[in-house]
């Protein structure tokens, strides 16, 4: 009876062992897709920076916009500012909208 008792405490304890390796082999699956998409988002809004920066300063060099530019600056800037962007482009943004439509 006690070999019974035994094998059974072994077998439960073996198979709630196991369920908590899948679980903690999920959880770090999961961790590792939260990383990925971090960086995913770090490196999408440093290429929205860029040419937000790079077309902007080129703009506001230039002295007007064309509607065209403005409309696309605009499709940049809001995921952009979603992402959480910084305040450099926010500058850049200002001033393009103080510039007047050719």
């Amino acid at each position: 009876m006690i070999y019974v008792s035994v094998v059974t405490a072994f077998l439960t304890g073996g198979f709630f062992s196991f369920v908590q390796f899948l679980i903690k082999r999920h959880d770090d699956e999961k961790n590792h897709v939260d990383e990925k998409e971090h960086l995913v988002e770090e490196a999408l809004l440093a290429i929205l920076h860029d040419k937000i920066y790079t077309v902007g300063t080129e703009i506001i060099r230039q002295g007007e916009i064309s509607t065209e530019d403005m409309n696309n600056l605009e499709h940049l800037y809001e995921p952009y500012k979603a992402l959480g962007g910084n305040g450099t482009c926010k500058k850049i943004m200002n001033k393009i909208n103080e510039l007047p439509i050719k």
